[in-house]
């Protein structure tokens, strides 16, 4: 569950920072942007800042990686989260327990699913933390400042990098 946290509050923080990218895209304003996703467009549609790909979760990603370093490893880390993958199956195997060899070498196992992980490596925990907790502070500053740009505290041509 802290891996999907992790990885959701970094899309937010990549498609907060689209609002930036809207606004430096030919025909396209930060309004015009809000208003088409409230429509229900998808951003992975748009094509934004002159690219000539689409803004998928990769390309926003991409985008923002130079606010950090640790940015493209922990979205590749955490992607298993997100989607249905061998992540998944390994988080259910650390809570498997063996209850009875068979002769043909099978073995019948017992699941826990659900809260009550066994084995949890604290170190990992903190990494998680950590993350969670910076990305939540590179989403309010991008907040705070898309704000003050909108109200005019700031000049709207400085833009966080």
């Amino acid at each position: 569950m802290a891996y999907t946290l992790v990885r959701l509050n970094l899309d937010t923080v990549a498609r907060t920072y689209a609002l930036y990218w809207a606004d430096e895209t030919h025909g396209m304003s930060a309004e015009t942007f809000s208003k088409a996703i409230s429509e229900g467009k998808s951003i992975r549609d748009m094509k934004l800042r002159g690219a000539k790909q689409k803004a998928t979760d990769r390309w926003l990603i991409d985008q923002i990686a130079g606010l950090g370093d640790w940015i493209p490893e922990v979205y590749k880390r955490t992607s298993g989260a997100i989607h249905f993958s061998a992540f998944h199956i390994q988080q259910l195997f650390q809570q498997a327990s063996a209850i009875e060899e068979c002769e043909d070498g099978t073995l019948i196992a017992q699941f826990v699913i659900g809260p009550g992980e066994k084995d949890a490596d604290a170190e990992l925990y903190r990494e998680l933390m950590q993350a969670f907790l910076h990305i939540t502070m590179m989403f309010a500053t991008a907040v705070e400042h898309r704000v003050e740009t909108v109200i005019g505290s700031l000049p709207p041509t400085v833009t966080p990098s």
